[in-house]
């Protein structure tokens, strides 16, 4: 199956749809790969997304969760994405300047009040607009992790889930 599903350790349990992915470029795959054994990889960025976004509409996730590593070693949350890619271009031409992530609220990761305009804030303006435009409930949430952290991430999913 190409989602996760995840129970919540109380007597009821809640059931969610999940898909995880991360870069090509990601060092501490294996590591996500223990926790989370289906991982979509994003190499070229275009055609994976139009591939993703099919995977998205084929398995209607109730949590989309996009992971890279922490250049600085700490793991943090981004709150929200924008619009720009490489600080010079458009991620898409007419589109808001600024969307807003979804972020878990269980205080083990903190979040970021900083944004990126790179490869990850291309994925996640991306992602968070076709979900807008979509009009789908998703939940869609990018982490920046630490390899020590990666472990912590089936937990933070337990706690949305309830």
């Amino acid at each position: 199956m190409l989602w996760g599903i995840y129970l919540s350790n109380l007597v009821f349990h809640v059931i969610m749809k999940i898909l995880i992915y991360t870069f090509r470029t990601f060092p501490y795959l294996p590591e996500l790969n223990d926790v989370f054994p289906y991982v979509f990889i994003m190499g070229s960025l275009k055609e994976d997304l139009s591939s993703f976004y099919s995977l998205i509409m084929r398995e209607k996730p109730d949590f989309i969760l996009g992971v890279a590593a922490s250049t600085d070693g700490k793991s943090y949350f981004e709150s929200r994405t924008v619009n720009r890619f490489n600080k010079m271009g458009r991620v898409i031409a007419g589109g808001k300047e600024e969307l807003i992530l979804f972020v878990p609220n269980d205080g083990l990761i903190p979040v970021s009040t900083r944004v990126s305009t790179g490869f990850c804030n291309y994925t996640m303006y991306s992602i968070a607009s076709y979900i807008e435009h979509k009009k789908m409930s998703t939940r869609f949430a990018f982490c920046h992790v630490a390899v020590k952290d990666i472990k912590l991430l089936p937990s933070i999913i337990n706690v949305i889930s309830l």
